[in-house]
């Protein structure tokens, strides 16, 4: 009897647990949003539904499609980070970082966000590439929220991650039971270019932002981990080969099928 108690008992814990930790993500990731802007979130009695509701990545790129929205195929436009035009919190330093003489924008959490005004030559869909270098902090990703003109474009832009360089420390190691064991990760500091892209996985390819001609604001907002960013550039998205532009090109490769070979894994 007291061992069916006490069963009840850990259930109704680890119940009570994970239905606080469920609520306590959402609540941290509609806070995390709005870290910072002046604005209220709902309490417990009641969650933004615009903010829950709000077009993923997959659904807008499918409106972009339906408008008839080309990819811009310009020279990259480069925007220096240090010229940024607004900022909340602290101002952020522009000073020489990761190694370089050259000043660059130093950001760290006391800035709650930096925005920059960009000019923008054609209409068109754009990636959006950074140049950074993650500072000291807690080991963990940069985690920052992208606005364009005021707003997330889509949902997956609310947090933005910016990804530590990790190596191995050392060459494998082999066990009691004759198997390589994978030594410990070790961060490698160092300067960082790429598109913005989903953190998750969800989409291998690069965000693409359409973008109209003439005047926009891009800001983000800081949510977690300082960093340094020496430029933001404004790109053509990179179309991949079709497989038959790739067979042309390993036929003109003399490249040849391979016969009377197994591998085995």
């Amino acid at each position: 009897m007291h061992k069916i108690t006490l069963v009840g008992i850990v259930v109704a814990m680890l119940a009570a647990t994970v239905g606080n930790t469920v609520e306590t993500q959402a609540s941290e990731r509609l806070r995390d949003r709005y870290l910072n802007q002046g604005k209220l979130i709902a309490g417990e009695e009641g969650l933004d539904m615009d903010l829950i509701l709000q077009e993923n990545y997959a659904s807008v790129l499918a409106r972009y499609e339906e408008a008839g929205y080309s990819p811009y195929s310009g020279p990259a436009i480069d925007i220096p980070a240090e010229q940024f035009t607004g900022h909340g919190g602290d101002k952020p330093k522009v000073e020489p970082a990761g190694g370089r003489s050259e000043p660059v924008l130093v950001w760290e959490k006391n800035t709650e966000w930096v925005e920059w005004t960009i000019d923008v030559p054609v209409s068109g869909l754009y990636t959006i590439d950074f140049l950074y270098y993650p500072l000291p902090g807690q080991r963990m990703p940069i985690q920052r929220e992208l606005w364009i003109d005021g707003g997330t474009p889509f949902r997956e832009a609310e947090r933005i991650y910016f990804f530590r360089n990790w190596v191995d420390d050392g060459e494998p190691r082999v066990n009691n039971q004759g198997d390589e064991v994978r030594p410990k990760q070790v961060e490698q500091p160092g300067w960082i270019e790429g598109p913005l892209m989903d953190g998750n996985g969800l989409y291998s390819r690069p965000f693409r932002f359409y973008l109209s001609e003439g005047k926009h604001v891009l800001r983000l907002n800081y949510l977690q981990e300082p960093m340094a960013i020496d430029r933001i550039r404004l790109a053509a998205p990179e179309e991949p080969p079709t497989y038959a532009e790739m067979l042309q090109y390993y036929e003109s490769q003399g490249y040849a099928p391979v016969k009377d070979v197994t591998v085995k894994i």
